[in-house]
């Protein structure tokens, strides 16, 4: 976790204990098509890591979206909505990480984001491109469309 998210997140809760609060990620929506591939489009998939607990630094795999089902190639999509079924149960620090399927070579990482689920709205929330690491360099929208962002759905998990 880079200190800027750390210092944004933690700064104002120093002393205070952060409860996490857990969701169930049900959709992650992308809204239009990154261009990755030669055609304009990409083939996503996605992975979702939480924080142990435990041990902070360790980041834990909760949910891997090409283990499930292989990515499909969209081309000039207004709207991508990738399902997750079941929803994926998780809590405190998530970082979600996005990948371009490449069938020839190693597939490119496309953008990340981390979100605490302690201190989401109820049932989604909607990144612009500039709240996405990676994606947030891309100032000509050449990979992304000035009015590229991600939804994520969800709803709160059971507390314990």
């Amino acid at each position: 976790i880079n200190a800027e998210y750390m210092g944004m997140l933690y700064g104002p809760m120093a002393g205070r204990e952060i409860v996490p609060v857990p969701i169930r990620i049900h959709a992650i929506v992308l809204n239009t098509t990154p261009h990755f591939d030669t055609d304009g489009g990409c083939d996503p998939y996605f992975q979702i890591f939480q924080r142990d607990i435990n041990n902070p630094p360790t980041q834990l795999l909760a949910y891997n979206s090409r283990q499930k089902k292989k990515p499909k190639h969209f081309v000039k999509q207004a709207r991508i909505t990738l399902d997750i079924n079941p929803p994926v149960l998780v809590r405190g620090d998530v970082k979600v990480c996005f990948f371009d399927l490449d069938p020839v070579g190693a597939n490119d990482p496309m953008f990340h984001f981390w979100v605490n689920t302690s201190f989401l709205p109820e049932n989604r929330i909607n990144l612009k491109k500039s709240e996405l690491d990676g994606a947030c360099k891309d100032k000509k929208d050449e990979q992304y469309d000035k009015a590229f962002s991600v939804t994520v759905l969800y709803n709160h998990g059971p507390r314990g």
